[in-house]
């Protein structure tokens, strides 16, 4: 099976490990456009930085259905026949350097009519519409009106194949013919009346703002906007602003509600100028990375909340003199908070206290006490305490009685996830080789659970969790034949041919495992390892398991990859494949 052809299929299991971004990128990859993951590849084998293969892998996956980026790519670098030395590079480079200017144009600075200038304060009641403030306030368009008459963007323009190339050309025509309209509803639909942080971070590309539906087909002529609707803004990834004045919901998101006094005669803008600024000034938001980037990564703070070994021998002592009805309740007020819930809460003297259901609970308490008790250096976090409330009476229903609560130290520096963007190539090398050193530690841990019918197990001797099983008990297992046997339990007349005969090799080895090294559960500091996190799956596995099962959210593809394939000598190159298979074919798992 071609790698183009497992790209076109976006499985169960993938949508739900997976963020709402990818996965709406991934749709849109496969269903739309199914040139994309060709256009992923060559930019990802060039030697560009990586803040601008991101920038261009981000383009390709633009949010706009009918958007042909990865078409326009493929037609702007040298063929294979043709390539000479830095040909493609010099050809990417010159992509992002159009699509950073077409950005430039799109949030071009254009003056504001005193009529359209009133009509919008009065929509706004002369208050920011993202932060609520009421001084020095600016009308803010959302796509700038000066395209239509810009000479490289016109027909036969310079940029019009790449701007039709971001936006579908029918879409290009509906888009210029309403900048050019002159009526006070229109411009209203095109504006917003903004303080200046968030002005700033809006025309370059750091947020953006949406209405629901924020992916699918645009029907630009439809009267979108509905006052009673909410409306998210979104702070794109990695967050280079802090707008902490703004109320979060439960999940991180700003959510508002937009409203008019007179929605015929004073309108609000329209959600599909909204996602085309949304998908075109992304650019801009690299062009921000790429200079904080230059500065260097931040000097390393010394925290003097960290908690030395005396003082975490002392915290662990004085917690369980408190009695456990306490610590429940206390635990509960941390992290559903006084205004709204958070599965986890970061505490002073450098402590953390999460929710987790209570299964996995005790499978990560252990596995803490074993990897503090083995490889204590590794960065993981320490266990304080854990605590499961039991359900009262015969309520076996009770949300509480499903989870419990943990309280760890907390890792030092910032998710991978976010601090990514910022790591050069040589950095994202040197963290592989950081990683890879921690795995070759932890898999020194012994299996305690000396029985043979648990030799892939957790680190408790029962069955094993892990998000690819979803509900389903994986194991305690006797072999890694059996676990095989788990993972194929729907593919049975394919178990002795390629690729998922190679997961019934039979020397395969069985160590302690991790089993989510996702970019969320890894930290780093000034470039280097800082923490790994989340050990609610870890156990027996496989060897393969901790290299494939990592790269799951990440269709075994991409800068992830890149920094496993350093942490690892051996070649499980073959065992991806076969992963590749089950999370295309095999929905269950």
């Amino acid at each position: 099976m071609s790698e183009q052809s497992l790209h076109q299929t976006f499985t169960l299991a993938q949508y739900r490990t997976t963020t709402y971004l990818e996965r709406a990128s991934r749709i849109i990859m496969t269903e739309w456009n199914p040139k994309n993951p060709i256009a992923l590849e060559i930019i990802e084998s060039s030697q560009l930085s990586a803040n601008d293969q991101c920038l261009l892998r981000r383009s390709v996956q633009c949010l706009l259905p009918g958007s042909n980026i990865a078409e326009y790519v493929l037609d702007r670098i040298p063929h294979d026949g043709d390539r000479r030395t830095g040909s493609l590079e010099e050809a990417l480079l010159s992509i992002k350097n159009d699509l950073v200017e077409l950005a430039q144009k799109i949030n071009g600075v254009n003056a504001v009519s005193p009529a359209l200038d009133a009509a919008i304060r009065e929509r706004e009641n002369h208050r920011c519409r993202v932060t609520g403030k009421t001084r020095n306030l600016q009308a803010t368009y959302i796509i700038a009106p000066s395209i239509v008459d810009d000479k490289d963007l016109r027909p036969g323009g310079r940029l019009r194949a790449l701007l039709e190339a971001s936006i579908p050309p029918k879409l290009v025509q509906q888009l210029f013919t309403f900048l050019r309209s002159r009526k006070i509803e229109d411009g209203l639909k095109n504006l917003w009346l903004l303080s200046p942080s968030p002005r700033h971070h809006f025309q370059h590309g750091s947020i953006h703002i949406l209405r629901s539906p924020t992916f699918g087909p645009i029907d630009f002529s439809a009267e979108e906007q509905k006052p009673q609707d909410k409306w998210k803004l979104e702070i794109n990834v990695p967050e280079v602003t802090q707008l902490n004045d703004l109320a979060r919901d439960g999940h991180g998101q700003i959510i508002f509600e937009p409203t008019t006094p007179d929605n015929v005669h004073l309108p609000l803008p329209k959600a599909s100028l909204l996602r085309i600024h949304s998908a075109v000034s992304l650019p801009l938001h690299f062009l921000v990375i790429e200079d904080q980037i230059r500065q260097g990564w931040p000097p390393v703070k010394k925290d003097w909340g960290i908690l030395g070994s005396l003082g975490l021998s002392l915290i662990r002592k004085f917690v369980h003199f408190v009695p456990t009805s306490l610590r429940i309740a206390l635990y509960r007020y941390i992290i559903y908070g006084k205004f709204f819930y958070s599965r986890n809460r970061h505490l002073p003297f450098n402590l953390y206290v999460k929710r987790v259901r209570h299964p996995s609970l005790y499978n990560e308490a252990n596995a803490l006490r074993l990897v503090e008790k083995h490889t204590p250096i590794i960065p993981a976090p320490r266990l304080i305490d854990f605590v499961v409330p039991v359900a009262e009476g015969n309520d076996k229903r009770r949300y509480y009685g499903n989870c419990g609560y943990m309280l760890t130290t907390r890792a030092r520096g910032a998710r991978l996830d976010h601090a990514i963007y910022w790591m050069t190539h040589e950095d994202r090398k040197q963290l592989g080789v950081d990683l890879g050193k921690c795995i070759s530690q932890w898999r020194h841990i012994p299996n305690d659970n000396n029985s043979p019918s648990t030799l892939i197990t957790s680190t408790l001797g029962g069955p094993a969790y892990d998000h690819q099983f979803e509900d389903k008990q994986c194991g305690p297992f006797s072999s890694t034949v059996e676990f095989a046997d788990s993972l194929t339990e729907y593919l049975q007349d394919q178990r002795g041919k390629p690729p998922l005969a190679t997961l019934y090799k039979p020397d395969y080895r069985v160590f302690f495992t991790h089993s989510d090294l996702h970019q969320t559960n890894i930290f780093v500091e000034a470039g280097r390892l800082s923490g790994v996190i989340d050990w609610e799956h870890a156990g027996f596995k496989p060897e393969y398991w901790e290299y494939t099962r990592s790269l799951l959210a990440y269709w075994g593809r991409g800068e992830h990859k890149f920094i496993l394939d350093q942490a690892f000598e051996e070649d499980y190159s073959e065992e991806l494949e076969a992963q590749k298979y089950l999370w295309k074919v095999d929905p269950v798992i």
